[in-house]
């Protein structure tokens, strides 16, 4: 079925015979292979398929996403239940706008606070900053950059949705304050990058929460370099210690003014 999904056309065709609101039905089922499984296919089909968006818009599921990642117990179904929300509101500005009315990033900021193993709980956090992250960037593409030459219609939606706000009152600068304090050990290259680039995204709004974290960046900077070092040939440390140094000499520059 996942595969079947994975079709443009046939996900379409799926939405067309009631087989999508069955699926969607299922992430409320009290089977959790049952609710993995659901979010899974809901996952796949929503992948840059604006027709089965708008479709699965129609029929509440954002209303049980929302739910789903409230109340869901088990981290894996979570982890799944996350990527369909991913492909939902992706380069969907009406979708955003929806989740945040509903609440919805109250929620991503409750998944930084889930009980868990330290590798299923940073899996977690990894992902849903990255969600953050890429709504960010996709914003500053249309509404600064229109390196894609948007419509005006679409433009107007970015600019109408306040994502920034929505980060700020769900206490965005502190998580991402503490998961720079807590950055995990270095298996864990992706989630460093990740907390960097939402660190450079916010630092504007954050600064008088990033502040207390001016040594925490320098220190990052250190360690990284020290790494390259170790290692000249791979650049992801020195790229990534390039920008702990930038985070650093802002906050120490804004600071002095």
């Amino acid at each position: 079925m996942i595969f079947f999904s994975l079709q443009i056309d046939n996900a379409i065709l799926f939405c067309d015979i009631g087989g999508m609101k069955l699926v969607i039905k299922n992430l409320n089922d009290s089977n959790a292979e049952m609710r993995s499984i659901s979010s899974a296919i809901l996952a796949t089909s929503l992948q840059n398929n604006p027709k089965v968006k708008v479709y699965c818009i129609k029929e509440g599921v954002l209303h049980h996403f929302v739910r789903a990642l409230s109340t869901e117990v088990e981290l894996p179904v979570k982890k799944k239940l996350l990527f369909a929300l991913s492909a939902m509101v992706r380069n969907f500005p009406y979708a955003q706008t929806k989740f945040g009315e509903l609440g919805g990033f109250s929620v991503l900021a409750k998944l930084f606070t889930l009980p868990g193993t330290s590798e299923e709980a940073t899996k977690l956090s990894e992902r849903t900053l990255t969600l953050v992250v890429d709504l960010l960037e996709e914003h500053q593409s249309v509404t600064k950059d229109n390196k894609h030459h948007s419509s005006e219609e679409l433009l107007t939606q970015y600019q109408n949705f306040p994502l920034l706000e929505h980060l700020l009152q769900n206490g965005f600068c502190e998580i991402v304050g503490n998961l720079l304090e807590n950055i995990p050990q270095r298996e864990f290259e992706s989630t460093t990058e990740v907390i960097l680039k939402a660190a450079m995204k916010l630092k504007d709004s954050c600064f008088q929460q990033f502040k207390e974290h001016t040594v925490k960046f320098k220190s990052l900077h250190d360690n990284l370099l020290k790494l390259y070092h170790q290692d000249t040939e791979f650049d992801f440390y020195r790229d990534l210690s390039e920008v702990a140094k930038k985070l650093y000499l802002f906050l120490m520059e804004k600071d002095e003014l």
